[in-house]
């Protein structure tokens, strides 16, 4: 990229077993603890990497539907989501980063 951010988030890594339930680092602000999401990984692109970060957790922690639709809303993001069933959701503005992969 010649301008702009990068930045993914994820379930798949940064994860735990507390009490035989499966746990991990992103935090439902309204709760207090691990959001449940359709998602395992979402990696986003922004103007900057700060924006890219904080797209990449907002459609995390809002879900598969609901998150491609608050990215598609946004022009200036982009998202790649794999969903847990193996699914993968593409926004319409990340197809310009992936021309040629």
């Amino acid at each position: 990229m010649k301008r702009g951010g990068v930045a993914s988030s994820g379930r798949d890594r940064r994860n735990w077993r507390r009490n035989g339930l499966p746990l991990h680092h992103i935090i439902n602000p309204n709760t207090g603890l691990p959001v449940e999401t359709d998602i395992l990984r979402v990696t986003a692109v922004a103007p900057t990497v700060m924006e890219a970060e904080t797209a990449a957790k907002t459609a995390f922690i809002l879900g598969g539907e609901e998150g491609l639709a608050w990215i598609e809303s946004r022009p200036a993001f982009a998202v790649l989501m794999i969903m847990e069933s193996g699914e993968v959701f593409i926004s319409r503005s990340m197809q310009e980063y992936l021309q040629g992969v």
